[in-house]
């Protein structure tokens, strides 16, 4: 049986604030990514976080 590592919900909130770090410097640099990126990626998945929420 394999043991499941818990990481804690500081190295968590840690990872979540360098990924978004990473990703604003580069979309900050690509325009011709972050035009695709905004309308394919980042507005459909708020829009359904925004759902979720409304459904709770």
């Amino acid at each position: 049986m394999k043991k499941k590592t818990k990481v804690s919900l500081a190295w968590q909130i840690l990872l979540a604030l360098v990924l978004g770090i990473l990703l604003g410097s580069y979309l900050h640099y690509h325009a011709e990514s972050r035009d695709w990126l905004i309308s394919n990626l980042l507005t459909p998945a708020g829009d359904i976080f925004i759902h979720l929420i409304k459904m709770i």
